[in-house]
């Protein structure tokens, strides 16, 4: 597995994890940093606004893993052929993450965009740097969204002059996606 999360110069660095713990306290952790710099952040229209979003923390590579009945043919005496049902394991592997959007209006000035950006910027490293550390397995990171969005919200709002705040949305989220069963 593999946890990323916004570092406090705008990259996104790796909590390493190995001996895949069974509980967070048996773990080893170690921080490093990422080699290569990723789209970690990206402006979208939508309609009258715009939004600036980026993940606060990411942890991909999750094993995920199912049973379901699987039939085989075989022949038997005297009747030909019967289909037996026999469990078979399906994995994948999925990724989880908190995600910040930003909503600000498309008509704001420039110099007005580029502070929402800058604070958002500071605010999210913030908040990633907090829950981190807590969110080492997938299902850390629901409970960790309103501490996120309340993080978020103080050092947001106290970055911004009020007028502005006033004009911008913003939400955290929890998002989840898996790639394909292979039985």
């Amino acid at each position: 597995m593999e946890v990323k999360y916004l570092s406090d110069n705008g990259e996104f660095k790796t909590l390493e994890i190995s001996n895949l713990p069974s509980s967070p306290a048996n773990g080893a952790l170690a921080v490093a940093p990422e080699t290569a710099i990723p789209a970690d952040f990206s402006a979208e229209e939508a309609s009258e606004k715009k939004v600036w979003k980026t993940d606060l923390v990411s942890v991909s590579g999750v094993p995920e893993i199912k049973e379901q009945t699987c039939y085989k043919r075989v022949r038997i005496p005297g009747d030909g052929n019967m289909n037996v049902p026999y469990p078979c394991p399906c994995t994948r592997t999925g990724r989880h993450w908190i995600e910040l959007k930003v909503f600000y209006p498309s008509d704001l000035a420039g110099d007005v965009i580029d502070n929402i950006i800058k604070c958002a910027k500071e605010a999210a490293i913030y908040a990633a740097g907090i829950i981190a550390v807590g969110c080492i397995a997938p299902e850390l990171l629901p409970p960790a969204v309103p501490t996120a969005q309340a993080l978020f919200t103080d050092k947001f709002k106290n970055c911004l002059i009020e007028e502005t705040f006033k004009l911008v949305d913003y939400s955290v989220s929890y998002e989840h996606e898996s790639g394909d069963w292979n039985c």
